[in-house]
């Protein structure tokens, strides 16, 4: 799972500026890792878990009342990208435009900053 790793290298970077012995320790703290993302947050918002590095776009408005959101500083967080692609044999080319002209526009924009997701 790419999270997995993005997770790995997040508190590499930590530890390389000036942290030494952060991914040993902060590893020892693990109890379990999950194979699919969507398996963290039902385990933290049923208390299970005391925490977990999770992509913002899977913690709902609602799920905040129970999971506080701490920012990872950008120095050390790794943004994964979400491209959308478009199949040249699709028969239906002006529905293909229409969808991404929504995607990139100011109500697709907004939709995905609703759910989380940073727009570039």
């Amino acid at each position: 799972v790419p999270f997995g790793q993005y997770t790995r290298d997040i508190i590499g970077k930590y530890q390389d500026d000036g942290n030494e012995g952060y991914v040993d320790a902060f590893m020892k703290n693990v109890v379990s890792e999950v194979d699919a993302v969507d398996k963290i947050k039902p385990v933290l918002v049923l208390g299970e878990a005391d925490g977990s590095i999770v992509y913002k776009s899977d913690i709902s408005k609602a799920d905040r009342k129970d999971i506080t959101l701490i920012e990872i500083p950008d120095k050390y967080n790794v943004i994964a990208s979400y491209p959308y692609g478009i199949l040249k044999a699709n028969a239906d080319k002006d529905a293909v435009k229409a969808f991404e002209a929504f995607l990139t526009g100011d109500k697709g924009t907004a939709v995905l900053k609703e759910y989380g997701f940073d727009v570039a």
